[in-house]
């Protein structure tokens, strides 16, 4: 692989970045170069990727336009970024690492086109398959065509802290036939949806589930395993569910297949893993409506607001349903309710 021998007069002057400050976007930072001016492109590009993915001489092979996306998502102590960029070499030196980069960071293919080499361990990748890149060793990558990956930035005592007796932190190519790879690409999937979700423990949640299964592929020790399996992926999925259940139970078109796109999961796997609950997933979802519906009959506040509107706030669409249900979970009509807590108001004003 060629080294890169970018100088200071071969780079652009632009100095333009699209990153919102830190106070106003902790958790998510999001760049695109498609809207500026083509020649500050890759100026911008290198400047942010050098701020927040790794600090890298960083060379521009592609002919046309640099046209790039960046993603990057908070989850907790973990950094989850998603790149997509022309041609492109990098070269982590001795000068870049100098402080010692304490983190790792598993990189995931998306599409073919990108090698990483470092410590002599080269990883050509192809949709899914990964390579962890020790952030305190130099290490080079170059893009032949246009390339789109996903990088899980780690700190290395997080994983070094659980390795197994004889285990190292050292760079390994990771196949995607692997279970557990093939199952945080389907977390990565999810990136979307939970990069939109204004909930952080759902975005801590995300990143703790990657975090487990990185831990399956480097090999845990035992009181690891222990934790990963007592927490598990089941009972973390499980947790997740019940608290997008409580956050967006208002909306309609909740379902569980909706949820399962979070975890990165099928639908009829979220019902099964609510089995273990004393509910099932329409059970828990209709309790969380039915008790924001008496809530809201019984507010002062919301004394204004006919049935329907009541009914639509707690999630509900057919009105007749509503009522049928409201009944046989009370024992009384959403208008015996209201009724109840008028006559409780006027009482208490006198």
């Amino acid at each position: 692989m060629n080294k890169l021998r970018t100088s200071q007069s071969n780079r652009e002057e632009a100095r333009v970045s699209l990153w919102p400050t830190e106070a106003k976007a902790p958790d998510r930072l999001r760049l695109s170069t498609r809207a500026l001016p083509k020649r500050d492109c890759f100026e911008v590009f290198r400047e942010n990727f050098n701020q927040y993915v790794y600090q890298a001489e960083v060379e521009n092979r592609s002919e046309g336009r640099f046209e790039c996306d960046i993603d990057v998502l908070k989850a907790g102590s973990v950094s989850i970024s998603r790149i997509v960029a022309p041609p492109t070499t990098y070269a982590r030196t001795r000068r870049h690492v100098s402080d010692s980069d304490e983190t790792l960071t598993l990189f995931v293919g998306v599409s073919q086109g990108l090698t990483i080499e470092q410590a002599d361990i080269s990883q050509e990748f192809r949709p899914g398959n990964g390579f962890l890149y020790n952030g305190s060793i130099p290490g080079e990558a170059e893009t032949v065509s246009p390339m789109e990956l996903w990088g899980v930035k780690v700190p290395a005592a997080r994983i070094m802290n659980g390795l197994a007796p004889g285990r190292h932190l050292t760079p390994m190519p990771i196949a995607a036939e692997l279970p557990a790879m093939k199952l945080i690409t389907q977390y990565l999937n999810s990136f979307s949806t939970v990069a939109n979700s204004s909930d952080p423990e759902v975005r801590e949640a995300f990143g703790t589930h990657i975090v487990d299964l990185l831990m399956l592929v480097v090999g845990a020790d035992h009181d690891r395993l222990e934790l990963i399996k007592g927490r598990g992926l089941k009972a973390a999925r499980t947790e997740t569910i019940l608290k997008t259940i409580a956050r967006d139970f208002a909306l309609p078109d909740l379902s569980a297949d909706k949820i399962g796109l979070l975890l990165g999961i099928t639908g009829r796997q979220v019902h099964r893993l609510l089995l273990e609950t004393p509910k099932t997933f329409y059970e828990h979802l209709l309790e969380r409506r039915l008790v924001e519906a008496r809530r809201l009959l019984t507010d002062p506040s919301c004394g204004v607001l006919n049935m329907a509107e009541i009914a639509r706030r707690a999630g509900f669409v057919d009105r007749s349903y509503f009522h049928r249900v409201f009944r046989t979970r009370f024992g009384e009509t959403p208008a015996d309710v209201r009724a109840a807590a008028v006559r409780e108001n006027n009482g208490r004003l006198v």
